[in-house]
C-alpha cells in the first residue's frame, strides 16, 4: 500500500469544489472515479452537471448527446451571465464572447453511437492537448444505450469501461442515467436505478426538482467518502431557477422569469 501511494499520480484527488453540503455528504468529483447523476425524465440531472461544469473550471471533454448545439449553448450561457434562458436563445450570437471566456475549457460532441466514438474523441483530445481532460461527462448514457436490443447490459458495460477509463488515464468521469419514471419531487432510492450498474460508479446522485418552490433535492444514494443515503431519505435542498440555470446552496432562488431553460 506504501507503493501505491507513491505510484497512486492524481487518481483520488477531488476536483474543485462547487457544493460544499453535497461534498460534506460525501458527493465528490475525483479523478480515477466515475459520480452517477439519475433522476425521472426532467428532474434536473444536466442541469447539476451544467452547474459542476461551469463551477470547477477544468478541462473537460463534453459528450451532450442528450440536447443540441443551441439549447446547450445557451444553457451554459444562462449559467455564466444568469440572463434567462429564452432571451440568450433567441440571441445566441451576441453571448460567443463570453462562452468563449468563460466556458472555453469544456470541448463539446453531440453525436456518439458507442463506446469506440467516444474513445476517438478522448485520443483526438490527447493529440491535440498533449493530455487526457481533467473531466468527461456522458449525458445521458441512455442515448448510447436505447439504440441495441439489450439496452441494460450495454448500460452495465459502458459504465465499467468509463469507470476503466478514469482509472487509466487518472481523469474525472460524470454520467447522467434515469432512474424509473415516477411522477414526484423527492429523489428516488438506488433501487430505482435503471439497469444493474450502480456497482461501478464510486458515487451516485439522485437528483429531483419542483421547479415551482424553486427546491432541487439531491440524496447521496451512494458514496465512496460518506454515508450512502440509499433509500434517499435524507435529501440535501439546494434551489433552483430552470429558467436561468440558476443552482445555489445559500440562498432561495429568485422569482422564476423568462421561460424555463431546461433540465
Amino acid at each position: 500500500m506504501a507503493q501505491a501511494v507513491d505510484r497512486r499520480g492524481a487518481a483520488g484527488e477531488p476536483l474543485p469544489s462547487v457544493y460544499r453540503s453535497l461534498e460534506a455528504a460525501g458527493a465528490q468529483i475525483c479523478k480515477g472515479q466515475v459520480m452517477l447523476v439519475a433522476g425521472p425524465a426532467s428532474a434536473g440531472k444536466s442541469l447539476l452537471v451544467f452547474n459542476y461544469l461551469i463551477g470547477m473550471k477544468v478541462p473537460t471533454l463534453a459528450f451532450l448527446l442528450d440536447g443540441d448545439q443551441l439549447t446547450a449553448s445557451a444553457r451554459f450561457a444562462s449559467i455564466i451571465t444568469g440572463d434567462p434562458f429564452l432571451k440568450i436563445r433567441d440571441n445566441i450570437d451576441t453571448y460567443r464572447p463570453v462562452l468563449a471566456d468563460r466556458a472555453g475549457h469544456i470541448q463539446a460532441h453531440f453525436e456518439a453511437e458507442d463506446k469506440e466514438a467516444l474513445e476517438l474523441q478522448l485520443d483526438a483530445y490527447e493529440q491535440r492537448y498533449g493530455l487526457p481532460p481533467d473531466c468527461i461527462v456522458l449525458d445521458n448514457v441512455g442515448n448510447i444505450s436505447a439504440g441495441f436490443e439489450n439496452e441494460w447490459p450495454v448500460v452495465k458495460a459502458m459504465l465499467l469501461w468509463l469507470d476503466q477509463v478514469a482509472k487509466r488515464d487518472q481523469l474525472a468521469v460524470i454520467v447522467t442515467h434515469h432512474m424509473t419514471d415516477i411522477e414526484t419531487t423527492r429523489p428516488l432510492s438506488r433501487s430505482k436505478l435503471l439497469g444493474k450498474g450502480s456497482q461501478f460508479p464510486r458515487c451516485i446522485l439522485s437528483v429531483a426538482m419542483d421547479p415551482y418552490n424553486g427546491e432541487f433535492r439531491v440524496a447521496v444514494v451512494k458514496a465512496s467518502s460518506g454515508p450512502s443515503d440509499i433509500s434517499a431519505l435524507h435529501p440535501i435542498t439546494l434551489y433552483v431557477d430552470p429558467a436561468k440555470m440558476w443552482l445555489n446552496e445559500n440562498k432561495p432562488a429568485p422569482k422564476p422569469e423568462g421561460g424555463w431553460g431546461g433540465y
